[in-house]
């Protein structure tokens, strides 16, 4: 007997070992000389840290174009001369991550801005930033690694930073169709009344899931100052959904908290003085004290195949490591003091776009 307990125990450290040498074991590999390598630090798909900025620090292009109406805007996008990219990379050349993600954004390089809005769920960009860095469905932290390297997203910065009124009217009405769309799309995830799809290509879900993060992120990041109200209009309907629609294994809501909130940050942090209102004037003053004393700077990584630069990821936690976000897997409720910080910004979106 003992024997064979010996036996069974030498065979299954045999199975460990294998299992760890195939699968385990080679992803700590720090180099980025092959696809999957990228580590979860800011380092993925060929990123490097260059900078932090605090509250207030600003970027060379601003949107400072006339306030338009704050989110009943579905401009249709104007044609535009898209950048050239690097070309994809030879057949028998070494695939660096850097290379292999210059093929990967050349292959979306004609497609509109009307266009990448449309595919940003698309499994042929989606998978490759599965493969850089791990992502689990509802996770704030997973949604936003899933964002950076999503080339469609990328591309959609750079147009944005030449010309922001490109995408800025597309992203907004891509907002707007999600709160519209989410409550549907998500009782038929939950209770399914159709025959399963072709999982070849993504479904409702994934498309409204995937415009409504990508449209919050971009919003704040090109600028969009007069999206402040649909943003904060967004960020309350969602956490209406998550205090009334019953939990289940997917997100009550698109856009985890976190990202809209930071969202909204970015634009009242980088919001020029002669586009504050005079009887807005305080509250911004207020907030931008609040922000300094509380919430983390801005880390920047800096793109190498494409030419734009993103934050990394906001933050899930204030200054002093204290929790943004609370309530179990998908994490989709919030602390009261996120809640306080929520009012300060509202306070002052009220007051400048009355």
């Amino acid at each position: 007997m003992t024997k064979t307990y010996v036996a069974y125990g030498l065979a299954l450290a045999l199975i460990l070992f294998v299992v760890l040498s195939l699968f385990i074991l080679p992803r700590r590999n720090d180099s980025l000389d092959w696809p999957g390598a990228a580590s979860l630090d800011g380092r993925a798909s060929g990123y490097e840290m260059v900078e932090k900025k605090g509250v207030g620090d600003d970027d060379s292009k601003t949107n400072t174009g006339a306030p338009s109406a704050p989110y009943a805007t579905r401009e249709a996008a104007k044609p535009s001369g898209q950048p050239e990219l690097s070309p994809p990379v030879a057949s028998g050349d070494p695939q660096t991550m850097e290379s292999w993600q210059a093929a990967r954004a050349a292959g979306f390089v004609h497609e509109s801005p009307a266009q990448l809005v449309e595919n940003l769920a698309n499994y042929d960009d989606f998978t490759g930033a599965w493969v850089i860095g791990s992502y689990t469905l509802g996770s704030p932290g997973s949604e936003m690694r899933m964002l950076i390297n999503l080339i469609r997203v990328r591309r959609l910065l750079e147009i944005g930073a030449e010309d922001p009124s490109m995408v800025t009217g597309l992203l907004r009405t891509a907002l707007i169709d999600a709160l519209e769309q989410w409550p549907p799309v998500l009782r038929e995830k939950m209770y399914p009344t159709k025959p399963a799809e072709d999982r070849s290509e993504p479904d409702d879900f994934e498309k409204v899931l995937r415009r409504a993060i990508a449209a919050t992120y971009l919003l704040g990041e090109l600028k969009d100052y007069d999206a402040l109200p649909l943003l904060n209009h967004a960020f309350m309907t969602q956490q209406g959904w998550v205090q009334s629609l019953e939990r289940r294994w997917v997100e009550q809501a698109p856009v985890p908290p976190s990202m809209s909130l930071y969202a909204m940050h970015r634009l009242i942090a980088r919001i020029p003085p002669d586009r504050v209102r005079p009887q807005a004037a305080a509250a911004h003053a207020a907030y931008l004290q609040f922000a300094a004393e509380n919430i983390p700077d801005v880390i920047i990584v800096k793109g190498q195949s494409l030419k734009v630069d993103m934050i990394r990821y906001p933050p899930m936690s204030f200054r002093d490591g204290e929790d943004i976000q609370v309530g179990g897997y998908t994490k989709m409720n919030l602390t009261d003091r996120a809640w306080d910080w929520h009012a300060r910004m509202a306070a002052f979106i009220e007051l400048n776009f009355p």
